[in-house]
C-alpha cells in the first residue's frame, strides 16, 4: 500500500524528470558552436569561415512520431575576421537555421515558423602570452514566419576560449564555455560549453574545426577555417598602402 508521503515524493520525482527533459529540449536551439580557438588574426590580416551543423534535443525524439532521432534545426553560416591588432580581432557572422520539427513536435506549435536569420558581431581579445581569449558577442536572431511577418530578438553570448596546442601546430584542443542573455521579455540565462579541435598540416594559415556542444541542446558541427593572408603569402604592407 502506498502511504501519502510515498505519493508526494512519486510526484516531485516526476516532476524533476519533467523539468529535466524540458532543459534537455527547449522549444529551440541557440547558436552554441563557434569553431574558433583562442587564436586572433594578426593586424590587418583576413580570415573566412564556412560551416554546418545539426541541434538535437532528447524532447523532441521522445515526442516525434518518428522513431528516427532528427535534428531540431539545421545551420549553415558564413563567418569573417579581420585584425585590429595582434590580439583584437573583429568578427562577422551569419547562420541561416531552418527548422526540421514544426510539424512533427506535439508539445509546441512551431507551424507558423518558416526560419531564422542569425547574425554575430563579436569583439575577440587574446591575452597576451596565454592561449586564452574572451569574446563578447552581440547576436540578433531574426524570424521569418509563413504569412511574411517579421520579428526578433537580441542575444549576447560572453565567453573564454582556451586552446591546448601539440609542438608541431597542427593540432589542437579548444574548449569554449559560455553564458547565452537571451532578451525576451525577460532576460534568460542559460549556460553552455563547446568542445572542439583543430586540424591543419599548418593551424595559421587553415584548419578544419569538428566541434560539439551542449546548451540544452546537443549539437555537432564541422567549419573550415582559411587564413587568406597567411594561405596566400600575400605582404600585409600592400594593403596598407
Amino acid at each position: 500500500m502506498i502511504v501519502p508521503h510515498d505519493v508526494i515524493r512519486m510526484k516531485i520525482k516526476f516532476f524533476l524528470i519533467e523539468c529535466f527533459l524540458l532543459f534537455l529540449a527547449g522549444c529551440w536551439s541557440p547558436v552554441n558552436l563557434t569553431y574558433e580557438s583562442a587564436r586572433t588574426v594578426n593586424k590587418g590580416e583576413v580570415e573566412l569561415q564556412g560551416n554546418t551543423s545539426g541541434y538535437y534535443s532528447l524532447l523532441s525524439s521522445l515526442v516525434s512520431s518518428s522513431s528516427e532521432i532528427n535534428s531540431n534545426n539545421d545551420n549553415f553560416g558564413i563567418k569573417i575576421g579581420y585584425g585590429i591588432t595582434d590580439f583584437y580581432t573583429l568578427k562577422a557572422r551569419y547562420e541561416r537555421i531552418t527548422w526540421n520539427f514544426a510539424t512533427d513536435y506535439y508539445l509546441f506549435d512551431l507551424s507558423e515558423m518558416k526560419y531564422l536569420n542569425y547574425f554575430e558581431i563579436e569583439n575577440k581579445f587574446k591575452f597576451k602570452n596565454a592561449n586564452v581569449a574572451i569574446g563578447i558577442p552581440l547576436q540578433y536572431y531574426s524570424f521569418t514566419k509563413v504569412n511574411g511577418i517579421n520579428s526578433g530578438y537580441f542575444c549576447v553570448d560572453p565567453r573564454a576560449y582556451f586552446t591546448f596546442i601539440n609542438t608541431s601546430n597542427s593540432v589542437e584542443l579548444n574548449v569554449v564555455p559560455k553564458v547565452h542573455l537571451i532578451f525576451l521579455e525577460e532576460i534568460i540565462i542559460r549556460p553552455a560549453i563547446s568542445i572542439g579541435l583543430g586540424l591543419s598540416d599548418d593551424l595559421d594559415k587553415w584548419a578544419i574545426r569538428p566541434e560539439i556542444g551542449f546548451n540544452g541542446c546537443f549539437s555537432f558541427g564541422v567549419g573550415l577555417n582559411v587564413n587568406i593572408f597567411q594561405l596566400l603569402k600575400i605582404d600585409k604592407s600592400i594593403t596598407d598602402n
